[in-house]
């Protein structure tokens, strides 16, 4: 079973073919979409379905509701964003310590898509609808992620400073920054100061070799 469909599992319907996957795909995508377009407000089942070319049905086959949908695709969008990841992280082994953080850290900030706006509408809609356990509960795992990729890419892992409260704090202050951003002003987290700072964030928590 890949990544993908591993993911899908949590959800309603679980994607078995590549045609399923698709369906999925199209649904984000016209999602995205309408809020892009229309704002949150205005999206409903009803309308995503219509954009995406389904009727109504083939959408509650994977979610009871729009919140539902919301949830899974805030899932998606942060599992594919640490995806490309991994492709960086091998790239950057034995660069320098800066340039290897902003390597990784441009790359997270980039797999949104520049669709700043609709995820922090996505996130608004998740922080609303769900139980703040529950949020965390499915979220933690990749806030973990982000903080391995980070001292996996600059050599500090097995440094005698490297605690589990520090893993906590790095991956915690980044995910939490870039939640800000997109919930209070989009449009920072395609500024380079922004990144800049990020970058500032994580050499200072990240131990030296």
């Amino acid at each position: 079973m890949n990544s993908s469909t591993a993911r899908l599992g949590r959800w309603r319907k679980a994607p078995v073919q590549a045609r399923v996957d698709d369906t999925l795909r199209a649904i984000f995508e016209a999602t995205a979409q309408l809020l892009e377009s229309e704002g949150l407000a205005r999206l409903s089942t009803n309308r995503i379905a219509a954009r995406a070319g389904f009727a109504v049905g083939t959408l509650y086959q994977y979610f009871p509701n729009k919140q539902e949908l919301l949830v899974a695709m805030a899932e998606d969008e942060l599992e594919r964003g640490l995806h490309t990841l991994e492709a960086v992280v091998r790239a950057q082994a034995g660069a320098p310590r800066e340039a290897a953080v902003r390597a990784v850290l441009t790359v997270w900030l980039r797999s949104f898509g520049g669709r700043h706006k609709v995820m922090g509408d996505v996130i608004r809609t998740v922080l609303l609808h769900r139980d703040v356990q529950d949020v965390h509960r499915r979220f933690a795992p990749a806030v973990e992620r982000i903080a391995d990729r980070l001292i996996t890419v600059t050599g500090a892992e097995g440094h005698p400073s490297l605690t589990p409260e520090l893993r906590f704090v790095l991956g915690h202050a980044l995910m939490s920054s870039v939640r800000a951003a997109l919930l209070d002003e989009p449009a920072l987290i395609a500024r380079p100061a922004f990144e800049d700072a990020l970058v500032r964030l994580a050499l200072g928590l990240l131990p030296t070799r």
